[in-house]
């Protein structure tokens, strides 16, 4: 006896790729978020090497329902890290990034070409009426909307602050 998915075939050929372009992109910002929480120094290490931990943990519990969803509709989750170096969702980084604003210019630049992606997605999946796959990702838009916030709002503080006049 063959079992029907939960899905039609419709949605599943629409949300399926749309969301592994979002799970390819997740995964690889969460490399990037753990290159940044080993890599940021200076006088705000600790904030940011915090702030970053939870950006990480944000990006692994996204990561899980992505694939999940996924798995649910039928479809395989991509999980090829050379697939990672070909995302086409945010910029690739600047490896030569060494001061935590400059990490955190670059951080805050993926996280919102991340949440434009995400807005994106939830629009498509709300118009074809594939709701549940919108909730998911609306869910996720909202946390990395607060992310590019906090992290903007950092960028602004220390621009401002004694802090980028000593060091530039």
């Amino acid at each position: 006896m063959t079992l029907r998915t939960i899905a039609p075939a419709r949605e599943r050929e629409f949300v399926i790729p749309r969301l592994n372009r979002l799970l390819k992109t997740a995964l690889f910002l969460e490399d990037l978020y753990k290159r940044y929480h080993w890599q940021v120094s200076g006088p705000h290490f600790l904030p940011l090497h915090e702030l970053f931990e939870q950006h990480m943990e944000t990006l692994e519990a996204e990561i899980d329902a992505f694939g999940e969803r996924i798995r649910a509709l039928g479809g395989t989750p991509t999980w090829n890290p050379a697939e990672f170096a070909k995302q086409d969702i945010v910029p690739q980084p600047d490896e030569s990034l060494e001061q935590d604003l400059a990490i955190t210019r670059e951080a805050f630049e993926m996280q919102a070409t991340y949440a434009d992606a995400l807005r994106e997605a939830a629009g498509a999946f709300d118009e074809e009426g594939h709701y549940a796959s919108h909730d998911l990702v609306v869910e996720y838009l909202r946390q990395h909307e607060q992310q590019a916030w906090f992290l903007r709002e950092y960028i602004r503080k220390v621009e401002t602050s004694e802090y980028v006049r000593a060091v530039n």
